[in-house]
Formats: structure tokens, sequence, C-alpha cells
């Protein structure tokens, strides 16, 4: 019998608290407005994972689901704001988590930047990963 790992996370006040199965899809960089501002930091770091792999264990009443496009919402703690994860229904078997949720480390390093030619003019990284941009975030850069 195989023996899954899994990782934990919360949010800030720990009134939610979730465990993923890895190992997880991808980890991404996202450089767009829109992360951004939803989540106050100059470029976002997002797990991808399948939804049978993420598993709330606490607070599913303290979840609040708040709508950022047409397609994709935000799962936030409505006790200290923290944001946990979103859906895209364009994808509706993944969850995008937030990086800095998941208390452990993962199985895997970031793979990608998203939206690169839209990153504050100060953001730099000297990394060899693929960066992609234009329209949709998916032409390579």
């Amino acid at each position: 019998m195989e023996d899954k790992q899994h990782v934990c996370g919360r949010c800030f006040c720990g009134k939610v608290q979730f465990e993923i199965q890895t190992p997880v899809i991808n980890i991404i960089f996202c450089h767009c407005n829109m992360c951004r501002q939803a989540n106050g930091s100059d470029y976002t770091t997002w797990v991808r994972v399948s939804r049978e792999s993420f598993d709330l264990r606490r607070g599913e009443m303290e979840l609040v689901r708040s709508e950022a496009t047409i397609y994709a919402s935000n799962y936030f703690c409505i006790h200290c704001g923290t944001t946990i994860y979103t859906e895209d229904i364009r994808y509706p078997n993944f969850y995008g988590v937030l990086r800095g949720v998941i208390r452990d480390e993962l199985d895997q390093q970031p793979s990608q930047h998203f939206f690169y030619d839209s990153k504050l003019p100060w953001v730099e990284f000297n990394d060899s990963l693929p960066k992609f941009g234009g329209k949709g975030s998916r032409e390579p850069l």
C-alpha cells in the first residue's frame, strides 16, 4: 500500500485549517495586477492542487467566497481575511492555494512565471524559469 504524504496549512488566525496530499501539480509565480491587488504583494506564488487532494480539516463555516472575476472565486477566512484558495470554473478539477498559507515544505519548487510582462518594474528574477505573458499570459517571453 502506497504511503501518501500530506502538507498542512492554515489561515493567520488558525480557524481555517487544511491538508494537501502531495505531490502537488505545480507551483507558479503570477505577476498579474489582480493577484497583486487581491493579495497585497509584488507577485503571488500559487500552488495548483487537485480538488481531491485538498482536505479542509477545520473551518468550513469560517470560509467566505468572493467573486474575483466571472470565472474565478477566492475563499478567505471571515475572521482574519487570509485568502486560502481560489477556484476557476474553467478548471473545475483544481484549486489554486496560496503558497504562504501552507506551513510545511513542498515536494517541488516554482516552475514558471505568468503575466511576467505585467510585473512591477523593480521586481527582477534572475532564475532560468520559463516566463510567459501577452494576451492570456500564455505566450513565451
